[in-house]
């Protein structure tokens, strides 16, 4: 199942030991397992992590990319979002963009090449790195994945990651396995995410709690006092102005946020305190305790007194006046260390350090340079003093005063619902009266229901809203005053059943507090309320201040709810979780108004229930405005939300079909007069007269919805499934794979396939998805050998196996294995060839290169050892479609394997992830031998045969290439068997294996696919000699159809070449087998090219010239073998060469002189255009060539003949040249500028608009959505620009960026 977007906002408050507002109702999910996995998807779907959809909680369903995203950065409260414009694949109006935003910025994520893959589901190993570096946790030791058998699977970036988690207990892996590259499920993330953030500090009060677990702090203005916690604290990016007092953590203090300031008062840290920071410096005011050492990988400003600091990474460590600091030892180049406190020493161990806090002593490392003590410059193996710093200007800062007159108070004051409510809502709008139906522990928590307080200590009641006022000082007299030094301490159970007990201090006292109890606020608030005492009763005013309003959408509406009556989800990005609301206000569009209680109306902040009251039933809601801790936020709704009316006695039932049954009765009862059903059944049924008939569908978990036609009702549902006793699937033994069985088509097979729970192999159970999954048979129905049980199979082996699988009974399986196991196998060439007949110069061995160089300074003139070529396209690109590519990088501390290229620049790895070849520093690459060669082993060999081979089973996936004009990536899968062309049989000796000589087939090896043939249009030709490509022989396979080329499909499946040699006759006097890149090629739009290079394993038969007759048979990968004729002519072989004449010469220097001009002038020298990037390539070749003293005329001939077009190519790309820029601003009424960068032609029409350094801060979702659209100003000039369009979801962004374009035309 997979839904476009499951993840649910984040709880606003989700207190110590968060519980939610309305426990999970798991009975909701029909799909809900009853297995390990349980306990933590309750507990993710109780933090608000995860949600379900259409009644399903898809606990094996794949977790994507963008949902991982959602999910940290909505757990970390991340408020700033990175810039996304650099990404190709994200648009701004998708429902993740803020979040990928946030989680890029936070850099938990990252892209390659412009990608981000949102939609991918996330591997394992990916995943583990997000929240490695979302929790700050240093890299582990390797060491700690030798236990698990997969180990050498892990990727090399993300080792060090998986290994802190394995060190940290929150991975153990499964059956000895960590799986790395499977994708990781919805189930086995709940696992993690909750192991790893066991609790979360929302509230602005804790005291003298015990957290086991970490504890992630999100609230600004969190106090801490008293708390225990065994494990990390982590300030999250969303925590600021965060007060510890008195707490001890046995693990580190992690600060990811903390911009103004974190106070750490007499606290402990068994690990030390780490800085963190992705939005820029963290502040930190340390007083008393021991925090130990205080490490600094980000910007930090210290407050107070810390023994040790070290930097970590380049950062700039500020001491404020006043504060004092040990020692700071510097492991980062470039780091500084200022302000106008006291540092005792400064251990710089790196290059470029600067210090200037006075009188600090400044030690260099041996071997550094460019210290800085102050202005002077201490060497190598030194000590320095930084002298007297000069004086310089500064701010003064303290305490303001109220601005307000001395008879008037503003306080935080206790407000009853129906006084706050009266002047928000329309004169006959419905009471809001105190909520009492709500529990003890939902009333009684404030991370449930903050900004709330209640009266009654049985937590019986919700009472009202605790909000500012402004109010006579005079009229407070016979009210109670709350101060700093009250305190609440209120007791609940929690979910582990115990008393809990935290205590409310100073304001947060309020709210277990009488009704108009008040707390005295030190400074005018940005919103608040007039309060009014007449003959003793108070009256409150319309709230004033603060004030936004924005866009949004409902984007979930249910009616009937499973919490209320009726439930709603807003999505808009100023309603984040962090957000503290003291009351919902719903309008109307006939301008009635619904005020909101919390827990039983608000909860998670954006999900909002109501009853079915007749001020909203039958009516439409328009606007949905917040009262929240940043001010008033009204929202109008971007699509109205309809009130349906629900029909209350109304029900739909499906009879529960028998197994097999072709169809089901469904009952409709109760429904009122007026409801005009219009049922819908699922696809593949139908529905008539009461009955629902299955006709194709297959089992499976179903649901009818009856709406009403005139939208008056909410539908009505109800679900059922759909079983079958019929036995679907049989075992095929020569292809050793589930098949379909006699009654069932491939169709059912799939389903039955993808429904399956577990498989039982002799007495053992294996589950088939989830955390501990292994799999014994893969999606398409094949066993895969490589598996556990299989370990010591042979012909003989027998094995009983029960599948499980939902929906269907249980099925048992005699497996037997058949003498031999078909499969694909990356063989080497040397291995390849040695049966095949081929050619191999006497005594020579097959793997054996060749130190001689060939006409084109390459060590291609060996046997049948890799290949080693410096064109990079032809290589890597070209190469992988049917090439086992090897990549080595700098240091060779990792090999990378290439299977396919997205692009120019990133491929996909045999790790199944994306790498940038730039990125990982490629330094050269092999070509190894054919990647997927059809083999046939016996059984009793194929484990070891796995253990020394790259194998891919049937049933798995083969893939290759780059699509690049005629040339196509693909994708399919394997179905090798007897009849599968190309097949060699394998023999093992000892613990060696060999292959026999290639077999003829008339099977493709790939299912669903018969063997190709080649087009027929596709035309052999011997090329006149050059000694450019082909040292010896070269014929081109071409074609040209309606002018269409049809041989880019052979080339792509291309794996090798055979030649004969007949001479003038009909007999074969010699063969010769191939390597790619040394020998064949296939070129993105000139054809096939395949040459013969004068080498150990092409050399003429004696008494021959090679003139005649010759043979070119293409191997193919799902082709029948092709065999093309030529005959060659003295003109097509090599002769002497003749040097490159002085006419040449200047020619090339020519060229040479005019592709430097344009690669000088390229925009971005280390990330060239695709044509930039052509031409520097054969840029390279004419230096080349020009300081060869051997260079030939044939080679300078074809440089001469296709550089001029490259030339060309990059002048057409930078014909605008002429064009003019200008920038224009215009003020957003949201509180930022716009500004861009308008390029026009001479006519004054816009050719583009950009960006130009835009802060939208908070509103950076919706500019975002206005970058997308600044396509639409193409082609306007200054008089037609009021006639762009800027609807959007951002119209307000979008207006303002029509000024600021005109602003710019205008001004020139």
């Amino acid at each position: 199942m997979k839904c476009k977007n499951t993840i649910a906002m984040v709880l606003a408050g989700a207190m110590l030991l968060p519980s939610n507002a309305f426990a999970a109702d798991l009975s909701q999910y029909r799909d809900f397992p009853n297995d390990w996995s349980a306990k933590s998807l309750e507990q993710a779907i109780d933090d608000g992590l995860l949600n379900g959809s259409n009644g399903m909680i898809d606990a094996k369903g794949l977790l994507t990319r963008a949902q991982m995203a959602a999910i940290v950065s909505r757990a970390f409260g991340a408020a700033k979002s990175a810039s996304l414009k650099d990404y190709r694949d994200m648009l701004p109006d998708a429902w993740y963009y803020n979040d990928m935003g946030r989680a890029v910025q936070m850099k938990a994520f990252q892209g390659a090449g412009g990608l981000l893959h949102p939609d991918d589901p996330i591997t394992r190993e990916e995943a583990f790195v997000v929240l490695a570096r979302a929790f700050a946790l240093t890299d582990g030791r390797s060491a700690s994945l030798s236990d698990f058998s997969d180990n050498g699977a892990v990727s090399s970036w993300a080792s060090g990651s998986l290994s802190a988690l394995v060190e940290n207990g929150y991975v153990n892996g499964a059956n000895g396995r960590l799986n790395p590259k499977n994708n990781i499920t919805r189930a086995e993330f709940a696992k993690i995410i909750t192991d790893m953030a066991a609790s979360y500090a929302d509230s602005s009060s804790i005291a003298n709690q015990t957290v086991d677990g970490n504890l992630i702090v999100r609230a600004d203005g969190a106090s801490l006092s008293g708390v225990t916690v065994n494990g990390d604290l982590i300030i999250a990016d969303g925590g600021d102005k965060v007060s510890l007092d008195g707490v001890k953590v046995t693990g580190r203090i992690v600060i990811r946020g903390a911009s103004t300031e974190a106070s750490l008062k007499n606290c402990s840290a068994g690990k030390g305190v780490l800085v963190s920071n992705p939005n820029g410096a963290a502040a930190i005011s340390v007083s008393g305790g021991s925090v130990g050492t205080v490490t600094a990988k980000s910007d930090l400003v210290v407050s107070g007194s810390v023994d040790n600091i070290v930097i970590a990474e380049k950062a700039a460590l500020t001491v404020q006046s006043g504060a004092s600091v040990g020692s700071v030892t510097v492991s980062a180049a470039g780091a500084s260390v200022s302000g106008a406190g006291t540092v005792s020493a400064v251990q710089a161990n790196a290059n470029n350090v600067t210090v200037s806090t006075k009188n600090t002593k400044v030690t260099a490392a041996s071997g550094v340079s460019g210290v800085k003590a102050g202005d002077k410059t201490v060497d190598a193996g030194k000590t320095g003093t930084v002298g007297t710093a000069p004086s310089s200007g500064g701010s003064s800062s303290g305490g303001g005063s109220s601005s307000s007159r001395s008879d008037y108070s503003y306080v935080l004051m206790n407000i009853p619902y129906n006084e706050f409510y009266k002047a928000e809502l329309s004169e006959n709008a419905p009471a809001v009266d105190a909520v009492s139906s709500a529990t003890k522990n939902k009333t009684r928590n404030a991370s449930l229901a903050g900004g709330s307080y209640h009266v009654n200590r049985d937590g019986s009641d919700i009472t009202g809203v605790t909000y500012p006022v402004r109010v006579k000082t005079s009229d407070l007299s016979s009210l109670k005053q709350v101060t700093d030094s009250d305190s609440v301490s209120i007791t609940v159970i929690n979910k582990k059943g115990e008393n809990e007990t935290t205590t409310y201090n100073g304001r947060d006292a309020l709210f277990e507090n009488a009704s108009h109890s008040y707390y005295v606020l030190s400074s005018t608030p940005s919103y608040y309320k007039e309060a009014t005492l007449t003959d003793g009763k108070w009256t409150f005013g319309k709230a004033t201040g603060a004030v936004s309003e924005d866009t949004a959408t409902i984007s979930k509406f249910k009616a009937p709810g499973n919490h209320a009556k009726y439930e709603m989800t807003v999505e808009n990005d100023k309603i984040t979780k962090d957000k503290k609301v003291y009351a919902v206000v719903l309008t109307t569009t006939d301008g009635n108004t619904y005020g909101l209680h919390h827990v039983t109306e608000i909860w998670h902040v954006a999900k909002l229930g109501f009853k079915a009251d007749p001020a909203l039933v039958g009516k439409t809601i328009s606007t949905v405005t917040y009262y929240t801790n940043d001010g008033i936020i009204k929202l109008n709704l971007a699509k109205n939300q309809y009130v349906p009316h629900i029909a209350e006695d109304a029900k739909a039932e499906v009879a529960e079909p028998s197994a097999d049954a072709e169809s089901t009765k469904l009952t409709l009862s109760g429904f009122p007069k007026d409801f005009e059903q219009k049922v819908k059944v699922p696809e593949g049924m139908t529905y008539s007269d009461g009955t629902i008939t299955f006709n194709s569908a297959l089992p499976g978990s179903y649901k009818v919805t009856v709406s009403d036609a005139k939208d008056k009702y909410a539908d009505v549902t109800a679900s059922f499934t759909v079983s079958t006793n019929m036995t679907v699937a049989q075992y095929d033994s020569e292809s050793v794979s589930l098949k379909a069985a006699d009654k069932a088509n491939d169709a059912a097979l799939a389903n039955y396939l993808n429904n399956i729970t577990s498989v039982k192999v002799g007495n053992k159970e294996y589950a088939a998805t989830g955390k501990k999954a292994v799999t014994i048979i893969n999606s398409n129905g094949y066993l895969d050998l490589t598996a556990e049980p299989f370990a010591n199979m042979t012909q003989s082996s027998s094995y009983t196996i029960t599948v499980k699988a939902n929906y269907y009974k249980d099925q048992e399986f005699k497996v037997t294995f058949p003498e031999h196991i078909y499969a694909y196998a990356a063989v080497p060439y040397d291995e390849y060839w040695q049966r095949e007949g081929v050619y191999l110069d006497e005594g020579s061995k097959w793997d054996v290169g060749s130190e001689e160089l060939d006409g084109h300074k390459e060590y291609d003139k060996g046997a049948f050892d890799a290949v080693s070529r410096a064109t990079t396209n032809h290589g890597l690109h070209r190469g992988s479609f049917q090439q086992s590519v090897v990549i080595h990088t700098k240091d060779n501390d990792k090999d990378y394997y290439p299977v396919a290229w997205t692009d120019g620049d990133n491929f996909v790895d045999a790790d199944g992830k994306t790498y940038n070849k730039k990125e990982i520093g490629m330094t050269s690459y092999k070509i190894t031998g054919i990647k997927y060669v059809p083999v046939k082993v016996s059984s009793s060999d194929f484990v070891d045969f796995c253990k020394q081979y790259t194998v891919t089973q049937n049933g798995e996936t083969l893939q290759g290439g780059f699509s690049e004009f005629n040339l196509n990536a693909y994708t399919a899968v394997a179905a090798v068997d007897k009849d599968t062309n190309g097949l060699k049989e394998v023999t093992k000796d000892d613990s060696l294996f060999s292959f026999g000589p290639r077999k003829t087939g008339k099977g493709s090896g790939i299912k669903g696919e018969a063997l190709k043939t080649a087009d027929e249009n596709i035309k052999p030709e011997a090329k006149t000699y050059s000694g450019n490509f082909g040292e010896m022989l070269r014929v081109d396979l071409d074609n040209t159809k309606n002018d269409t080329k049809y041989y880019g499909d052979l080339g792509g499946h291309m794996q090798t070449v055979v030649w004969k040699y007949y001479g003038n006759g009909d007999t074969v006097l010699q063969t010769y087998g191939t390597k790619f890149a040394a020998d064949n090629w296939m070129h993105k739009f000139m054809g096939i090219q395949l040459g013969l290079t004068d080498s150990l394993r092409a050399k003429l038969p004696d008494g021959t010239d090679g003139t005649g007759k010759w043979t070119i048979t293409v191997y193919a990968l799902g082709y029948s073998d092709t065999t093309y004729t030529v005959n060659v002519t003295a003109e097509n072989l090599p002769k002497k060469v003749e040097p490159m004449t002085e006419e040449q010469k200047e020619k090339l220097e020519s060229l040479r002189d005019q592709a430097k001009v344009l690669l000088d002038a390229a925009k971005d020298s280390n990330n060239l255009t695709p044509a930039e990037t052509t031409l520097k390539a054969h840029y390279d070749q004419i230096v080349a060539l020009l300081a060869d003293k051997d260079a030939t005329k044939a080679a300078a001939d074809e440089l001469i003949d296709e550089v001029p077009g490259y030339i060309t190519a990059v002048e057409n790309e930078r014909k605008s040249t002429t064009n003019k820029t200008a920038n224009g601003e215009a003020t957003v009424s949201f509180g930022y500028t716009a500004k861009v960068t308008v390029t026009f032609d001479s006519d004054g029409k816009v050719v583009s608009v950009v960006d130009n350094g835009t802060a939208p801060d908070s509103n950076s979702y919706f500019w975002n959505i206005a970058l997308g659209h600044f396509d639409r100003f193409v082609g306007v000039t200054k008089d037609t620009v009021d006639s762009v369009d800027a609807t959007s979801g951002a119209t307000v962004s979008m207006n303002a960026v029509k000024e600021a374009v005109k602003n710019a035309l205008s001004n020139n």
